[in-house]
């Protein structure tokens, strides 16, 4: 019974190590091997003595830059043509479509061009790529407010800002790899950047977009909205109207007293007669219109009463917001 156990258990670690062998080296490949972007070549040999090399370059990955290399074996050993003899493209940043190399090989390859072999090998670049993060220094966002910028770009060495805020001047572009920014007005900026690998002659730019909001409000800039001088301002209206009330009341007494005196007057003279009825006729036109302000003044004194009370509410409990968002009160006495 042990026997047949140990004989399983061998057969099973002879056949993982059979297939660790098998899938080992397709492992190695898989994380080592370089993917080559090229295809269809074809070679041509002119006449004078130049050898053309015509390629494809693709890629269905997204990569827009490649990094081709000519390589050149005779009679099984690999050997470098002089730069100065080759021309095309090859080397850094070749973007993608039909590409040409050509060697002029006439001065210095006296063997069979016939059997020399050629490959053509396309890696992908380190293209550069921008990006980069935002956070506020000071005043959470709201204007004035500096932003501080931080680069996290790859496979780049030079780097230029474009902040969005034009009305800054000079201040709107920086060469710097993290500056600082101040927006002193709210608004949407879209602010981009640059990122180059001068080596390879590309550029790559990120744009993201930064808000600042309306300056934040402070305690001490804030009026309450109702004030004593409201107050005083309504006290003062009902104090005039009251005496405008008194004033046209008794005027429009005094004069329905003497209308009514000139009238008996009138029923009574025996000379002067039409003189004394045109009086007190003009004094019946008269009084009515000082009775009607005395009124109006009343109503006035009624509304600056009913204001003057407001107000006194108002000052009483007037709140006021704080910069955290919390609330001050502010309390009258009377």
């Amino acid at each position: 019974m042990k026997t047949n156990l140990y004989s399983s258990i061998i057969m099973k670690l002879k056949i993982n190590l059979c297939l660790c062998i098998i899938l080992f080296p397709i492992f190695v490949h898989s994380c080592f091997a370089q993917d080559n972007y090229v295809s269809n070549v074809r070679t041509t040999i002119s006449d004078d003595q130049k050898l053309f090399v015509n390629f494809d370059l693709a890629s269905d990955d997204g990569t827009e830059y490649f990094n081709v290399e000519l390589k050149l074996l005779y009679n099984g050993e690999s050997f470098e043509p002089d730069p100065d003899n080759l021309f095309g493209d090859y080397g850094h940043a070749m973007t993608a479509g039909e590409k040409i190399i050509y060697w002029d090989y006439g001065d210095e390859f006296k063997g069979n061009i016939e059997e020399v072999e050629v490959k053509v090998l396309a890696s992908r670049e380190k293209e550069p790529q921008a990006k980069f993060t935002s956070s506020a220094v000071n005043n959470d966002y709201y204007a004035p407010c500096t932003i501080q910028f931080d680069n996290r770009s790859e496979n780049s060495d030079k780097y230029e800002w474009n902040f969005g805020d034009a009305a800054s001047g000079a201040q709107n572009t920086s060469l710097t790899e993290n500056p600082e920014h101040t927006y002193k007005k709210r608004g949407r900026y879209t602010v981009s950047l640059t990122a180059y690998n001068t080596e390879l002659n590309i550029k790559n730019t990120f744009y993201e977009t930064i808000v600042v909001k309306e300056s934040e409000p402070k305690v001490t800039d804030i009026k309450p909205k109702t004030t004593l001088s409201d107050y005083e301002k309504h006290k003062r209206m009902k104090t005039i109207w009251i005496g405008a009330a008194g004033a046209t009341t008794v005027a429009g007494t005094v004069m329905l007293l003497k209308a009514n005196s000139l009238y008996n007057d009138y029923k009574t003279a025996k000379e002067d007669a039409e003189d004394i009825r045109h009086k007190y006729e003009t004094l019946d036109k008269i009084y009515p219109f000082a009775f009607a302000a005395a009124i109006f003044s009343g109503v006035e004194i009624y509304i600056q009463a009913k204001k003057q009370s407001k107000t006194v509410a108002a000052l009483k409990f007037q709140s006021i917001p704080e910069i955290n968002g919390g609330m001050i009160t502010m309390k009258v006495s009377f």
